[in-house]
């Protein structure tokens, strides 16, 4: 089901949705422990579609099934990191309730404003805009920001610098250099 499809028939039809959603956690847990199985030690699972969604919604149609997956494969040895691009910071208390052991978000939101209602056992992690400012910017710029967040985020134990989603392959590599650079000036 594409993304427009699947938000009519939560409407119209939710128990073929739920049936949907039911399959694909199956599949998906699955073809995570095959991962695991072979060594890894961990996944991030992108769930870009939830910022789309009320808290209800979320509650009901994404984080019920991300919280099966995650308590399915994740354990000492192999953690669950949760990705968002867009702006949950309503919907934070449901992804937190995934049980994920790290969270990661993009430049859609604060982190400062995340990290405060996200506990302080969990690795939160993010979120310099990597699509215009890693990838179009200037290396100046990008130190620039990711010491400011750096800086911001330095009483935070549990936060980990990051770019906020994908780098695109056209970044330049002296951009991805300046983030480093600044990363490790502050």
């Amino acid at each position: 089901m594409e993304l427009t499809e699947i938000m009519y028939m939560a409407v119209d039809e939710p128990e073929t949705v739920h049936l949907v959603l039911e399959k694909t956690t199956r599949f998906l847990t699955d073809y995570i422990q095959a991962f695991k199985k072979a060594g890894a030690h961990g996944i991030v699972m992108a769930e870009p579609a939830a910022s789309l969604l009320s808290p209800d919604w979320n509650a009901e149609f994404s984080a019920s099934y991300v919280r099966q997956i995650v308590s399915a494969v994740q354990d000492e040895n192999f953690i669950v990191v949760y990705h968002n691009c867009g702006n949950v910071l309503p919907l934070l208390p449901e992804i937190v309730e995934t049980g994920a052991a790290a969270f990661h978000f993009d430049n859609s939101i604060s982190m400062k404003d995340a990290i405060e209602k996200i506990p302080a056992d969990r690795l939160v992690m993010g979120n310099i805009e990597s699509a215009t400012l890693i990838a179009c910017g200037t290396p100046a710029s990008v130190y620039e920001a990711t010491k400011a967040l750096a800086g911001q985020m330095k009483d935070y134990p549990n936060f980990v610098l990051s770019s906020g989603c994908d780098i695109p392959p056209q970044a330049p590599l002296e951009n991805i250099d300046a983030f480093f650079a600044a990363a490790k000036a502050v």
